[in-house]
């Protein structure tokens, strides 16, 4: 009995302590996998936040494309706007020279004209002071009877002025130009520095994205393990309880029914004793049974 009593206590208590082991288990395995799914939702926010700044920074780029191409196309119609002027200019010098050799006024009344239609076109919409100058100074020279040196020499000083002036707001362009394209360089390579990082934090976080999936789907497991094993032991428990409930009833049935049956023997025993003693029964009186 003491025996049978101990190995059901062993049996129950051991099942106790699978089923607290393997609730230690399965808790410990959701709470991991909690902290999985969380983390993965972060990091599916982080990859979307860095999608849409890494699209943000390429139409920034490509803007800063388009706005350099305009202005090298500006540049450029600067410079052939600049050569015109140039080549108008050398013209203007070669009348100036034809004036100071004496030259035919037929011939030069001809080149004047073509200067001054020339000058006209480029300055009709931003006519400077010393371009105005110029063409009121050809003009005269056009129609006056007879060429004076001062006017010559004056000619000469404001084609060489209007000359310098467009050398110097040509020069200030492509200043201008090469300081924009040293921003523009320097403005695309931080953008690409950006780009860069940011495509680095994206392999990052999808390398970090791939072991959460790996380490949701290990917890799972683990759980899915501890719910069918927690299942089972509790399933054992029950039904050790329940055997090791039975065969206690069963013997203190068995242990009352012993009872009974040793109490009625020794009472038939009692009363063959007083049988055989009234009978003056000289045979031996039975030997007691009881334990």
């Amino acid at each position: 009995y003491k025996r049978q009593v101990k190995d059901c206590e062993e049996e129950l208590k051991y099942r106790r302590k699978v089923i607290e082991d393997t609730t230690l288990s399965l808790n410990k395995a959701s709470e991991s996998k909690d902290r999985c799914d969380s983390s993965l939702t972060k990091t599916q926010t982080v990859l979307a936040v860095n999608s849409q700044v890494q699209q943000n920074k390429e139409r920034e780029l490509e803007a800063l494309q388009e706005i350099r191409s305009q202005q090298r196309t500006l540049l450029e119609d600067r410079k052939g706007y600049h050569d015109q002027v140039v080549a108008i200019l050398e013209g203007a010098l070669r009348f100036v020279e034809e004036l100071e050799k004496g030259a035919a006024k037929e011939t030069t009344n001809e080149q004047a004209k073509n200067v001054s239609t020339g000058l006209l076109q480029l300055f009709s919409g931003h006519r400077t002071p010393v371009a105005h100058a110029v063409i009121q100074m050809l003009t005269q020279i056009m129609t006056s009877k007879s060429v004076n040196a001062a006017d010559v020499r004056r000619l000469r000083e404001l084609i060489m002025e209007l000359r310098k002036s467009i050398e110097q707001a040509y020069n200030r362009a492509s200043q201008e130009e090469n300081a924009a394209q040293e921003a523009h360089e320097k403005q695309t390579a931080q953008i690409r520095q950006i780009m860069s990082d940011l495509k680095r934090q994206e392999a990052s976080a999808k390398n970090y994205s791939i072991e959460l999936h790996h380490c949701i789907e290990e917890e799972m497991a683990v759980i899915a393990v501890s719910s069918t094993r927690k299942r089972r032991n509790q399933q054992l428990l029950d039904a050790g309880q329940a055997m090791c409930e039975t065969w206690s009833i069963s013997y203190e049935y068995s242990t009352k029914t012993r009872q009974s049956a040793i109490q009625l023997y020794n009472k038939i025993l009692e009363w063959l004793k007083e049988y055989f003693k009234k009978n003056n029964s000289d045979s031996k009186s039975p030997r007691s049974l009881a334990p």
